[in-house]
């Protein structure tokens, strides 16, 4: 009896081990499935940066081909010679306002580039939450990219 009791202990406990092992799977595969439905590096929506003594380049080493801002975010395509380093993009704003109904802001697209020695031409989109750029007493901005035609009008 007692041999029958220690097999059956011995089965449940296989069991039990078993349905384990076979939820881990479940979980690993879960989260390989977020890792795919994560956002690549183009996709990441950054803030913009402060920065008030922020000096302009001499030459500009890229082009900015598109602003939009769309719910309070600015997605921005940029051109620029590349392809064998890294380039980090940053969006500026120096906390300065022009005094006007509503107030005006200029931002400032800074671009780092590092180890790169190729000249491939790259497009690529970049995101930016507008909300670094809204001013204590107002709720709408005018917002203009340096070097870019054109304004927006951020409301908040």
């Amino acid at each position: 009896m007692r041999n029958i009791i220690l097999l059956v202990n011995i089965f449940l406990l296989i069991t039990t081990l078993a349905s384990c092992s076979g939820s881990k799977k479940s979980k690993n595969s879960k989260t390989n499935e977020k890792l795919k439905n994560t956002k690549t590096k183009e996709e990441v929506i950054k803030q913009i940066k402060i920065e008030k003594e922020y000096t302009l380049p001499e030459k500009l080493d890229y082009t900015i081909n598109s602003v939009v801002l769309t719910d309070g975010i600015f997605e921005i395509n940029v051109t620029y010679k590349g392809g064998c380093g890294e380039h980090n993009f940053e969006l500026l704003f120096n906390q300065m306002y022009a005094k006007s109904l509503p107030v005006q802001a200029t931002l400032y697209l800074k671009h780092n580039p590092a180890n790169e020695t190729c000249s491939q031409e790259i497009s690529k989109p970049l995101r930016f939450f507008a909300n670094n750029v809204r001013h204590p007493q107002n709720k709408t901005v005018i917002c203009k990219v340096y070097s870019f035609e054109g304004k927006f009008t951020y409301e908040y």
